[in-house]
């Protein structure tokens, strides 16, 4: 059936998958008409006109159709659709590929979803950049695809420059989107942080709150880090060969955004094992505080412990079958017992 996509119009199987939607731009406007697979040959013999086409979901039978269409690998195209494929970018006969992941948090707060529910969403897109248009293969989920086109129509300026200009703003997408999560992580580790001086928070609590931010943000790292390979590819040449004279000074920002990424990445990650080690010296500290005061009460128990087994030996002492031992001993017991008492309370062992 038909669907409109953002900016074109598509078809669509049964929740999304197989969804096919673009645009074509001519003279640096949009046209309006419906981009299909079939359009593609027919589309690349128009040098003046700029498309895209979006596949969500493909099928076999699309992919099929699409490696036909733009003499494509089988290497190319199982890259696209394999999942767990590391970002990059290569450069093959005819056309370009880039393989990249979009990021967003699913919460708030660090506690608001169960420990077994996911807070970090990762989606994939996969480019195909031809002479005159893009092709985006992509997996179910995820809003990015309606933010690229939007910052396509915000800045129509990249159109001009073809289908270095869609790259640039699907790139730049996306890499909003990592400093986005980077703030958000940042915000859960500060959240943490308060939680280590918290005592109505069980120590044990922190550490599992603690164990799953250091797993989101090694997820995190897996897909910022390799960006920075991506964007400086590109701003070489491996996908355009005119890219640094088409848009020079923007791809010089984008790759700015991206090292700041990468670099807030690590300083989370640092955060997060300083939120480990921390927590480790505080059990530690709380330790000492626990065998000090068991140590001070063990001494004044042993107190009265001492004095009744001295009195109690078979032997003749002061007050000796008299009213005067028990009294000495009372007086004894409590004498130096709270003497200790008072030692230990004011150096805080108890």
């Amino acid at each position: 059936m038909n669907s409109g996509g953002p900016g074109g119009t598509g078809q669509d199987g049964p929740d999304g998958e197989g969804l096919v939607q673009g645009r074509i731009w001519r003279e640096g406007l949009p046209t309006g008409d419906p981009v299909t697979l079939a359009d593609v040959p027919t589309l690349r013999e128009e040098p003046e006109t700029l498309f895209w086409l979006d596949l969500l979901t493909p099928s076999a039978e699309q992919m099929a159709d699409l490696a036909r269409s733009l003499h494509l690998t089988e290497d190319a195209v199982e890259d696209a659709i394999a999942r767990g494929e590391r970002p990059k970018v290569a450069r093959h006969h005819g056309y370009g590929f880039i393989t990249a992941y979009s990021t967003a948090f699913a919460t708030e707060h660090a506690v608001d979803l169960d420990p077994q529910d996911p807070r970090m969403e990762l989606h994939r897109i996969s480019v195909f950049v031809l002479g005159n248009g893009i092709v985006t293969v992509r997996a179910a989920g995820g809003s990015e695809i309606d933010e690229i086109v939007d910052r396509w129509q915000d800045e129509p300026d990249t159109v001009l420059l073809g289908p270095t200009g869609l790259v640039h703003g699907l790139l730049d997408t996306l890499v909003d989107g990592y400093l986005d999560t980077a703030a958000r992580l940042e915000e859960l580790l500060e959240e943490l942080e308060d939680m280590l001086f918290d005592e109505a928070v069980a120590t044990r609590e922190v550490q599992e709150l603690a164990f799953r931010l250091r797993k989101e943000l090694l997820l995190f790292r897996r897909v910022v880090a390799p960006m920075r390979e991506v964007v400086a590819a590109v701003m070489r040449g491996r996908i355009d060969e005119v890219v640094a004279s088409r848009a020079p000074g923007a791809y010089e920002d984008l790759n700015d955004h991206v090292l700041r990424a990468s670099e807030w990445a690590e300083a989370l990650r640092e955060g997060v094992h300083g939120v480990f080690e921390t927590n480790l010296a505080l059990d530690n500290a709380r330790m000492n505080e626990v065998m000090k005061k068991l140590t001070g009460w063990a001494a004044i128990i042993a107190v009265p412990t001492a004095i009744t087994g001295w009195f109690g030996m078979n032997v003749p002492y002061l007050g000796s079958e008299q009213m005067l031992g028990l009294i000495i001993a009372i007086v004894l017991i409590i004498g130096l017992a709270g003497s200790l008492y008072t030692i230990f309370k004011r150096k805080e062992w108890i």
